[in-house]
């Protein structure tokens, strides 16, 4: 997974970015899981001594530890490619237990902790639950579905995807965005038109505020719609 960070000027705030933005990590949690010192870390980030090669070196491998793939040449000019995390599925299969748990966790916890997580990945992001049938056979009520809202010309890019919207006027839909041919707005449109006689399968003309296109979608263990 790419990411996007902003404008730096030199490897030191470019390693501060990192392991405080990205890692979420302190000098010393550094310092503890792989031994680098708190005191050379902070010179190196504050440009009170300029990092060597073999210390940038060390600071890729670190990174590298933590599933996150930094290039040289990006961290010494800020040129090329970026940081990208890494998801390590032998890891992440070790950590699994395949002993039976002796109680069963409550899926509402697991939930809430989910929703915690995708929110705090950008400040853009949102979660909202399904309230009708109006997006069956992908989306039952009940459901939580999350993205991350566009606005202003990057909402064109939400065209024929289903999305959490917030229209101009306070509304919130959960529906597929489409284009109206007939004015400078959108159509929202559900994708299951038939229930329950639904008055208004198609609302059209539009004025979004913002869109999410739906990126995850998670289904609570008790719902079977």
């Amino acid at each position: 997974m790419t990411v996007n960070i902003p404008k730096t000027r030199t490897p030191g705030e470019r390693l501060k970015y990192i392991r405080e933005k990205l890692l979420k990590l302190s000098r010393a949690d550094i310092h503890k899981k792989h031994g680098l010192s708190p005191d050379t870390l902070a010179a190196w980030e504050n440009g009170k001594i300029q990092i060597s090669e073999k210390g940038i070196d060390r600071c890729i491998k670190i990174y590298s530890t933590e599933n996150l793939i930094v290039a040289k040449e990006w961290l010494l000019t800020g040129e090329g490619l970026g940081p990208n995390f890494s998801f390590d599925l032998n890891r992440y299969f070790r950590t699994l237990s395949t002993e039976k748990p002796d109680e069963k966790i409550d899926d509402s916890i697991l939930l809430a902790k989910e929703i915690d997580f995708f929110r705090s990945l950008s400040p853009n992001s949102v979660t909202g639950l399904v309230p009708n049938e109006d997006m069956l056979p992908l989306y039952a009520r009940g459901d939580y579905v999350g993205g991350r809202f566009r606005y202003g010309e990057d909402i064109q890019s939400c065209i024929a995807k289903d999305c959490i919207v917030k229209t101009k006027d306070g509304s919130t839909y959960i529906r597929r965005v489409a284009k109206n041919p007939n004015g400078s707005g959108y159509n929202l449109v559900c994708l299951n038109p038939q229930w329950n006689g639904n008055p208004e399968p198609v609302i059209f003309n539009v004025e979004i505020e913002c869109a999410a296109p739906i990126i995850w979608h998670r289904r609570p263990d008790d719902n079977d719609s």
